[in-house]
């Protein structure tokens, strides 16, 4: 290569970044372009080591050129290394730092993604060609690491062959798509070109230069930076390595394959991107660009040409082009100028000398010009590349292909024929195949009608010979009207199965409508297969509603007369009805649901009007296919196919929900707002948000498991916290073994922007929802935090199809893949309800992991009468069918119309599968006539499903409430568009305009009146917000209505349920005269809106009732009627007590006094500290005291001194769960040394939190329970619990193991104290007896101290295995200090097997029944039996429903002989009441205006105060 001819070029643009000013001591380490035009650079500090990364654009309008669009400093890694960054996306960044791989949102600021991986990062780089892969290159290490750009998994690991001793890779360049090359710079300078399995295939150098500075890859050349900073070359890849694999150094490119050669400025970096050479200094930061047209010139071509072209190859090009010259040309650059200008070539096409280097042989040559000509932005032609000589040859081998292609066509053209005789012959037995089934269908149904007339027969039979025994048998049926009726019931059968046959789907949708079937049995009718057609459906709904029967059809004639099929009626149901007897067809007369049709209008009506039928000629059967249009003649339609629009939603539901809260339930998600939650009056949204656009966090795909949810309105703040339970796609068996992340997004008003914020909601995973609790209304999204390698989801495969007007149509088919739930399934079916349904759903199991192979969905047509248009084979990715709602496949069957058949089948094969797992296969046939929907009929059901309602009469009356000046205030409440605001005021009805506006857009809809009730409340018409409130509880009831239609009738329909509330003049008078909201609607419900009778409930539920709510689990409990001279109350053999001062209390009340049993509960800042006291609750809840009362708590701390600072905290239960405030109340607390006292002024469920001290120590016991044993037990299971050293929870205790759970006890307890230590604690256990043995790992267990110090109780299991058992069981449990070598405990057990037999006697802890008890257990029964007097089977039905029995026990309840004792009883088994807990009995009496039964139960309740166990 010449090095005279070697040009310099001259940068374009200089920028630098703010950041590099003197002294600053950053670096720059790497750089990356962005396909906008974007650079970014990444590097470190020197000194502190921080790291950054800068995104900038160069500008010349801008201080130093940058326009900088993102930059960010990093701290310092732990081992001081660089960074590196590449791009991912047009916003999106990966960038990598010693062992940490991130992924950045550069627009939205924040990290998306962050991964670790073995090793520490020396270079890194983005594949850009095929499936985008990122390549790190480890640091003194030959290894590249391979990760996904999706979720940044580690796919493989690439191992460099030929590095040396402490080689690395320090910069790194991917190119290619199918097979990636690795060209890399080393530690040591050399520049490598691997492929992607870490061979190399050779070592570039140039020029005798073999240290390299810098590398960048651009399509298929690899630019180099030589030693010195100032010489680049551009080496052309597929030439070097041209398929070959080398495995060491010693084949070095030499410069043989160099495009462009040239000289700049000295830098350190080098990138290229689009032919735009782009460069930087790594201590400067200086940037500059290269022009396009500079960097691939001619004058840069030169140098390498001249390297591959001798003299006297000049001279032969020369002559070759016949260039006249006064001396021979031997110079590279004077043929180049001759050729520039004769205008041969140019810069951007040297397509002329790239030909003649062909022609001349001169392939190297041939080579660098086309890979150069392949840079400019005009490429040229393909052909126009080769010689003359390979032109010539391609074109003898074309027409040597074309003449063995007309042989091929003439052997192609003789199958065909054969093909076709077969194909003939196929199509007639497949026709004569069809003709048998046919006619077993009928014989078939014909039979079944005979068996159901000889049942009928016989039960008759059986009925008359027991009304006339012993009477002669001449009254009795004859044995031929027997016979005739059989023969009647098989004709019937017979006549079915034609007249089905005849009906279309069109037909059978106007016959419904016409006969006002239920909606819901009309659209059982679009559900069809080869079986199962329209008609069938049909005529089993007229059986089922009466509407015809074996000896009357006039119905079924009068409608066929109706919709025109005088063919179907004349030729099947005349003659049939002409031999069904008078008398019987009298007997069996069904109610008349239409008129006969006018003569003169049948008359005037085409001779076949019927939309498709099939009529018996002479010449067979031919298909008569014609249409009626509204008032005009019949025409055949030839194929235009209706589109039926919908509207697909997303899920959403509003009510108004006030103080009493409400529950509201949309798509399988669950919103419970608990009473106190609102202040005031609220119209509270949910929508179900499945599919979206919006940027949400954690974009791991894999890890999201819940559609978003938006609460509406924005950002309402609530005194307590709503639960929300959202369904989940992930396939968790032990949810206990996962974790979940919630997101809460919060809506910036101004800038429509959602700001999320991460794991601030408490949450519970089960394993179909996760519940999630919030103060605020706004998105909620849940993430999965799961190790797991693999997970399985199952899919739901629902096949639909358009309608079409002629059976000589296209046909267009859909299939749906949705999650395996009846809310997603249902949903799809409500968007799709105009489309017909081929047949059931199937379901698919999907394995979802991190190199999942795609589903492929398999489509093929069986008949010849339908090929499919378009790919036959499409392949979805696993990631996104989790992730969407529902994933939608179309394709088209084309009526083949050279074939003619007498029945057109749709016969098409799906298949679902994944790689290496199962294939489910479906077949989806049905007769084209079953498709058939005319223009009329759609039009005719579609308004019948979208048919208003009150919604249209809402928008009119609220449109009348409107003048100009409102309608401009709500158009700016909704921002409406300037030009829609101006329309709407100059319009002379702007209210209805208005409202139109609103409705197309969507800002309002029948089931979303939110934003316009919001926007009312603004602009202050109250009046007309209440027409709002008042249509959405109208529209609440109606809900509810068709929720319990479609029930009755067995169809599945999405359940939208919400609590609905009254509201009137009576509520305002009620709430004026002091009672609450809750209780005023309440009494307004119970007393059917009279107002007299509302006010006496009211009056006496303030007199006499207390509200007692339920805890978790089961609890101490006691209670006592106070008075305002103040008293106590005790729980029995316990210093649980609440010592009530004189005057605390305004009148007499039911306090009660409750120890909480939740073993799942936890007390305040629970894990954080010692659990030392149960959890109390003092009733009634809420209950505000003039003077504070004293709660004294036992705890099992030892204290030296009194201990004061002690937090008490309220919570509340919801969901069987405890919540507790965030903050603490300003009650007082001390820890005395046996129990703690704690100085309340409002009653409520109370927690406290005591610090951990280093010198406190916990008093704890510990008590063995075993199994009971039967003869053929082989394992027996010993619990060894531990507890906190205090009675109460040694009561509960002995009550759930002993007389609950049925165990026995082995020993008596033993204590011992727990300090803080931090050596381990053992359990060790032997076995005493030679028949019984102990697992080996569980002879000696390691005790969990962490779980005895924070938790009230915790439990070991040990499994005890037996053989031959016959004299006893013997044990020896205990546990040593480990320093002191003295007992913690030591059990020494050993139990005759005849007292751990199942039937032996429970050993109850309260064995001793009292007199008071025996007292207690008298009057209860006494209670029930007059409480039965007293309650009717009304008064116990509604009981039932106000104590939340559902709807199945309630009707037994009400239909039952004894109404009221099966009540009681029920109440008793769900332990919704007790001989100790009636409060909620109570309440339920007064509600439902029962005085005398409730002074009944208020009596016994203050004779009977005891302390006892809730729900024994």
């Amino acid at each position: 290569m010449d090095s005279a001819m070697i040009t310099t070029l001259t940068p374009v643009q200089c920028a630098r970044t703010p950041r590099f000013t003197t002294g600053s001591g950053w670096r720059v380490r790497d750089m990356a372009l962005g396909a906008d035009g974007s650079v970014a650079l990444s590097g470190r500090q020197s000194g502190t080591w921080r790291t950054f990364i800068d995104l900038f654009f160069i500008d010349p309008d801008c201080t130093d050129k940058c326009r900088i669009i993102f930059s960010k400093e990093f701290e310092k890694s732990p081992h001081s290394s660089n960074r590196y960054v590449s791009y991912i996306s047009s916003v999106q960044i990966v960038t990598c730092c010693d062992d940490t791989i991130e992924l950045i949102n550069y627009n939205q600021q924040s990290t998306t993604l962050s991964r670790t991986f073995r090793g520490r990062a020396a270079s890194m780089a983005v594949s850009e060609e095929g499936d985008q892969h990122i390549f790190v290159g480890s640091l003194r290490s030959n290894k590249v690491i391979v990760f996904s750009s999706s979720g940044l998994t580690e796919l493989k690991t690439i191992t460099l062959t030929g590095l040396q001793d402490g080689g690395y890779v320090y910069e790194l360049g991917v190119m290619g798509a199918a097979t990636h090359t690795l060209c890399v710079r080393t530690a040591g300078y050399k520049a490598l070109v691997y492929n992607i399995t870490g061979d190399v295939h050779t070592e570039l150098t140039a020029m005798n230069n073999t240290q390299a500075w810098s590398i960048a890859v651009s399509s298929e050349l690899m630019m180099v930076l030589w030693f010195g900073g100032t010489l680049i070359t551009a080496h052309h890849i597929p030439s070097i390595i041209g398929g070959g694999r080398h495995s060491s150094l010693a084949d070095r490119d030499g410069g043989r394959h160099i495009v462009v050669c040239f000289k700049m400025d000295k830098s350190s970096t080098i990138r290229i991107k689009d032919n735009r050479l782009i460069t930087v200094d790594w201590s400067t930061g200086e940037v500059k660009v290269y022009g396009k047209e500079d960097v691939f010139s001619l004058p840069t071509l030169l140098p390498a040409l001249s390297s591959t072209i001798n003299e006297t190859e000049v001279t032969k090009l020369a002559n070759y082009f016949k260039i006249t010259s006064d001396q021979s040309i031997t110079d590279i650059r004077v043929l180049v100028q001759h050729l520039t200008d004769a205008g041969s070539i140019t810069r951007q096409n040297i397509v002329h000398l790239i030909s003649a280097c062909r022609d001349l042989d001169l392939r190297d040559a041939a080579q660098i010009l086309s890979s150069y000509q392949s840079k400019q932005k005009h490429n040229v032609p393909h052909g126009l590349l080769y010689s003359e000589k390979e032109l010539r040859e391609k074109i003898l081998a074309l027409e040597e292909e074309k003449r063995r292609n007309a042989v091929l066509s003439e052997e192609l053209l003789e199958v065909r024929c054969s093909l076709k005789n077969t194909s003939d012959d196929l199509r007639q037995s497949q026709n004569d195949h069809r003709q048998a089934q046919m006619e077993m269908a009928e014989e078939s149904k014909a039979l079944a009608e005979v068996m159901e007339q000889l049942k009928r027969i016989g039960g008759e039979r059986e009925k008359e010979t027991q009304q006339t025994a012993g009477s002669s048998t001449e009254d009795r049926q004859d044995d031929h009207t027997v016979v005739k009726d059989l023969s009647l019931a098989a004709a019937y059968g017979r006549l079915r199965v034609k007249v089905a046959d005849d009906l279309t789907l069109d037909d059978s949708l106007r016959l419904a409508m016409l006969l006002n079937l239920p909606r819901a049995h009309v659209d059982r009718l679009r559900r069809v297969s080869f079986i199962e057609t329209p008609g069938t459906h049909l005529l089993d709904m007229f059986m089922e509603q009466d509407i015809i029967n074996m000896f009357d059809i006039t119905n079924l004639q009068k409608g066929l007369l109706h919709i025109g099929l005088m063919k179907t009626n004349t030729l099947l149901l005349v003659p049939y009805q002409k031999d069904v007897d008078r008398d019987k067809y009298e007997r069996n007369k069904t109610d008349e649901l239409l008129d006969w049709p006018d003569p003169d209008d049948i008359a005037a009506r085409p001779t076949t009007p019927q939309s498709y039928i099939q009529v018996d000629t002479e010449e067979g059967i031919v298909d008569d296919h014609t249409t009626t249009v509204p008032g005009d003649h019949a025409t055949t339609e030839t194929g235009d196919r209706l589109e039926t629009p919908h509207h697909q939603h997303n899920p959403y539901i509003e009510h108004v929900i006030g103080q009493e809260g409400g529950t509201i339930n949309i798509a399988g998600t669950s919103l419970v707002v608990p009473a106190g939650a609102l202040e005031d009056d609220h119209v509270i949204g949910v929508e179900v948000i499945r599919d979206t656009d919006m940027y949400l966090p954690g974009n791991d795909d894999r890890s999201r498991i819940t559609p978003l949810i938006k609460l509406h309105p924005d950002d309402c703040k609530l005194s307590v916290p709503v639960c929300v339970t959202i369904p989940h796609s992930a396939v968790i068996p032990e949810p206990d073994q996962h974790a979940v992340t919630t997101y809460t997004g919060h809506k910036n008003t101004d800038t429509d922007e959602v700001t999320w914020e991460e794991g601030k909601l408490t949450s519970t995973l089960t394993s179909k929802t996760v519940s999630i609790y919030t103060n605020h209304l706004s998105y909620l999204l849940v993430n999965l935090v799961s190790n797991e390698t693999e997970q399985k989801h199952i899919i739901r495969v629902v096949p639909v199809v358009e309608g079409i007007s002629s059976p000589k149509d296209d046909v267009v088919m859909s299939v749906f893949l949705c999650k395996d739930t009846d809310e997603d399934y249902n949903l799809l079916l409500e968007d799709h309800r105009t489309k017909v349904r081929l047949g059931n759903y199937v379901t698919y199991t999907l394995v979802r992991s991190a190199a999942a192979s795609p589903l492929e969905l398999r489509v093929r047509s069986e008949d010849d009468a339908y090929s499919l248009i378009g790919e036959t084979l499409t392949k979805f990715d696993i990631e996104h069918v989790c992730r969407a709602s529902r994933v939608q496949y179309d394709f088209q069957l084309k009526r083949n119309r050279d074939i003619t058949v007498n029945i057109a089948i749709i016969d098409a094969k799906l298949t679902v599968q994944q790689s290496g797992q199962s294939a489910t296969v479906t077949v989806l046939k049905t007769k084209a006539t079953n498709l058939v929907v005319s223009a009329e009929t759609s039009q005719q059901y579609l308004a019948q499903i979208t048919e208003p309602g009150p919604y249209s009469a809402l928008k009119k009356e609220v449109a009348s409430r409107l003048d100009k000046d409102r309608c401009e205030k709500l158009a700016v409440c909704f921002e409406l568009t300037p030009v829609e605001r101006e329309s709407v005021l100059e319009n002379g009805e702007s209210g209805q305009l208005l409202m139109k506006i609103l409705d197309e857009r969507e800002l309002i809809m029948p089931n979303k009146m939110i934003d316009l009730y919001e926007g009312l409340k603004a602009i202050h018409l109250d009046k007309v917000a209440r027409l709002i409130l008042s249509y959405m509880d109208t529209s609440d009831e109606e809900r509810k209505q068709d929720v319990a239609e479609n029930a009755n009738q067995g169809n599945a329909v999405m359940k939208d349920s919400v609590t609905p509330v009254h509201r009137d003049e009576e509520l305002r008078d009620l709430l004026d005269e002091g009672f609450t909201r809750v209780d005023a609607t309440l009494a307004l419900k119970l007393s059917s809106r009279q107002l007299g009778l509302a006010r006496q409930i009211l009056q006496l539920k303030y007199r006499h009732i207390d509200s007692v709510p339920s805890s978790p689990g089961y609890y101490l409990h006691s209670e006592e009627i106070l008075t305002s001279l103040g008293g106590f109350v005790n729980l029995e053999d316990t210093v649980a007590q609440i010592h009530m001062p004189s005057g605390a209390l305004s009148e007499d009340r039911i306090i009660s006094l409750g120890i909480v049993d939740a073993p799942d509960a936890e007390g305040p800042l629970a894990g954080r500290t010692p659990r030392l006291s149960p959890i109390i609750r003092c009733e009634p809840d809420g209950l505000e005291l003039n003077r504070p009362c004293i709660l004294r708590i036992p705890h099992c701390a030892l204290v030296r001194n009194d201990q004061t600072d002690i937090d008490v905290y309220y919570g509340q239960t919801q969901n069987d769960r405890i919540g507790w405030n965030n903050v603490p109340s300003d009650a007082n607390a001390t820890m005395k040394s046996s129990h703690l006292e704690v100085v309340l002024k409002k009653l409520g469920l109370i927690g406290l939190h005591a610090a951990d001290h280093p010198d406190m120590r916990k008093r704890l016991r510990v008590i063995p329970f075993i199994s009971r044993m039967t003869d053929d037990t082989e394992t027996l299971t010993v619990s060894v619990w531990f507890y906190n050293d205090e009675d109460t929870e040694h009561k509960i205790l002995m009550h759930n193991e002993v007389s609950r759970s049925g165990r026995i006890l082995l020993h008596h307890p033993e204590s011992f104290t727990l300090e803080r230590m931090k050596k381990s604690m053992y359990l060790s256990v032997r076995s005493t007896n030679l028949h019984c043995s102990l697992p080996e790992e569980e002879r000696r267990i390691e005790i969990n101290q962490d779980a005895l110090w924070l938790q009230g109780r915790h439990r070991i299991d040990l499994h005890l295995r037996i053989t031959d058992m016959t004299d006893e069981v013997g044990l020896d449990i205990s546990s040593l200090y480990w320093w002191k070598r003295t007992d913690h405990f030591h059990f020494r057990i050993n139990k005759n097997v005849k007292e751990l037999r199942a039937e032996s006697d429970s050993l109850d802890p309260f064995p001793v029944e009292t007199s008071k008890h025996k007292d207690m257990v008298k009057s209860f029964r006494k209670l029930r039996l007059d409480l039965s007097r007293c309650i009717t089977a009304d008064t116990a039905e509604h009981l039932s429903r106000t104590m939340g029995l559902n709807k199945e026990t309630t009707s037994e309840i009400k239909h039952s002989r004894e109404p009221a004792i099966l009540l009681l009883d029920t109440l008793i088994d769900s332990s919704l009441i007790s001989m100790t807990h009636l409060s909620p009995l109570e309440k339920a009496l007064v509600e439902n205006s029962n005085e005398a039964a409730a002074s009944l139960v208020q009596e016994f309740r203050k004779t009977n105060r005891t302390s006892y166990l809730w729900n024994t």
